[in-house]
């Protein structure tokens, strides 16, 4: 099908820009619709559908309570779960974080996933859920040009996940600069066509310290050196 611009000679079965919008509807991709506000407790996930990867916001808040876990968004059994091991896992190394442990038994927590008429599932969102928890509870920010995926154990390492390809297309066109994967994904992404990976930052981790350094800035968890 041809098409021309708005202001072209039009051949025969040309359609206009305006007259493609139109028919193809708005497009799934909008920059401009990126939250440019960094709010504590909103982090930037990457995940795998049917019909290609995505880019998710993750939201954790609290409120004065005794330690509750709350969950909105369709979220399936696997990731509810995930919920739950980000939550223990913070609770072991509250005092690296530099979390007050009173903080757990003080306040009821919400994890949320927009669009939640779209079931989520999977194990993949682990460090995003930690990360958005950590956020919350230390009351800072995390990059707005920053995106994640990555299975989190219950002893802080992070595992490699499935959908590279179609996260790191969701990713760039999303309009994301960095993305950060599990470590065990690095030769997948080194696979890609250079067109893919033009204009994205690629960070891995291994561990959960390495991927607060990344996300916080934090001193109390650098990133292991390499040689």
């Amino acid at each position: 099908m041809l098409f021309r611009s708005a202001g072209g000679s039009r051949g025969p079965g040309a359609l206009s820009l305006v007259e493609m919008a139109k028919l193809l509807g708005r497009p799934r991709f909008q920059p401009e619709e990126r939250r440019k506000q960094k709010l504590p407790g909103v982090v930037q996930g990457l995940a795998w559908t049917p019909f290609g990867g995505d880019v998710l916001y993750v939201e954790a808040t609290g409120a004065h309570g005794k330690g509750a876990l709350q969950y909105t968004g369709s979220l399936g059994e696997v990731m509810v779960e995930s919920a739950k091991l980000a939550l223990s896992f913070l609770k072991s190394r509250a005092d690296q974080y530099g979390i007050e442990t009173k903080q757990f038994a003080e306040n009821d927590l919400h994890l949320h996933f927009p669009a939640g008429a779209i079931p989520k599932d999977g194990p993949s969102a682990g460090i995003t859920i930690a990360c958005a928890f950590l956020g919350w509870f230390l009351k800072r920010s995390a990059p707005t040009d920053l995106a994640m995926t990555g299975e989190l154990t219950l002893v802080g390492e992070v595992l490699p996940i499935g959908g590279v390809r179609e996260k790191v297309i969701a990713a760039k066109n999303f309009g994301i600069r960095r993305v950060l994967l599990p470590r065990g994904n690095e030769a997948e992404v080194a696979e890609l066509k250079p067109d893919l990976v033009a204009g994205l930052t690629f960070h891995y981790a291994e561990d959960f310290d390495e991927v607060v350094a990344l996300v916080f800035g934090d001193r109390k968890a650098k990133p292991k050196s390499r040689r």
